[in-house]
């Protein structure tokens, strides 16, 4: 089948990989997202415009975090809800490993206190 496509001058491409996950999903939007946009708001100058968890998503996305397409001849940052599993797990890597460097300690999905689905329940009593 693929030869007469071919032949038509037409390119098919099989991927095989898995959309990123709903915990994935959750994970950037309950824990990433919040905790990126807060730092930034810590290290604002005063007087400037407080940053949405939208434009943290956006920060993360036009850097390529999530992997990158192709569209006609340009290539262009994915969004997270098109990045598969792999690409989502090493981008939350790189950003762990980015933020980290300015003391900012993002924990991973499958630290004991931010397992999504689960209650919170923080190791430490106050």
């Amino acid at each position: 089948m693929a030869k007469f496509f071919e032949a038509k001058g037409c390119h098919i491409t099989f991927d095989s990989e898995k959309q990123r996950s709903t915990e994935q999903n959750a994970y950037i939007h309950a824990v990433l997202y919040p905790l990126i946009t807060d730092f930034f708001n810590d290290m604002r100058k005063e007087g400037t415009r407080r940053l949405t968890i939208d434009d943290s998503k956006d920060w993360v996305q036009s850097r390529g975090y999530w992997g990158y397409k192709q569209i006609g001849k340009d290539t262009i940052p994915k969004r997270s809800s098109e990045a598969t599993t792999t690409e989502m797990v090493n981008g939350i890597d790189k950003l762990q490993k980015h933020f980290g460097k300015w003391g900012l300690d993002i924990p991973s999905p499958n630290e004991e206190d931010f397992r999504i689905g689960e209650e919170f329940k923080p190791t430490e009593t106050l």
